[in-house]
């Protein structure tokens, strides 16, 4: 599995408010990797759009260390309320230096619907996750860290 974006860290807080507007807050992925030097490594490489070594067609990410998916799906609650939610946002991550969609090969992101690709590109954060949301009909964010620690 892959996100839609990637959020190295999100506070306690805007987690807590994303649960409160039907988020859901997936179990640990890659725990079995862990935080090493190479997982970190990794990330790093992946986070500054570098390809990630070692890691061949289909790039199935196994070097990554643990992370989470927090999700919207058009499943899971009221979806007018979530998108008008999403579009409004100002949360701490719904910033350019925070969201990330790093394009280096081995990462392998979700794609997005095409208007929160036009959106993304134009510079419009809460323009692409609303519209992945109320387009495509989810929103994955993958998430490394907590609060400032690594996930765990």
């Amino acid at each position: 599995m892959a996100g839609h974006f990637i959020l190295n860290n999100i506070l306690r807080s805007d987690l807590d408010d994303a649960q409160t507007h039907s988020a859901t807050w997936g179990n640990i992925q890659h725990a079995e990797v862990g935080w090493t030097e190479q997982s970190r490594k990794v990330l790093v490489r992946a986070l500054n759009s570098q390809s990630i070594p070692g890691d061949p067609e289909p790039h199935n990410r196994a070097g990554l260390p643990p992370h989470r998916y927090l999700q919207w799906d058009k499943t899971n609650g009221d979806p007018d309320a979530i998108a008008r939610w999403l579009s409004g946002l100002r949360a701490d991550w719904v910033d350019k230096m925070k969201l990330l969609r790093p394009t280096g090969d081995g990462l392998g992101l979700t794609g997005l619907c095409s208007d929160a690709q036009a959106a993304w590109a134009a510079g419009k954060i809460n323009g692409a996750i609303s519209a992945q949301f109320a387009q495509g009909h989810s929103l994955i964010l993958e998430i490394y860290h907590l609060g400032g620690k690594e996930m765990a």
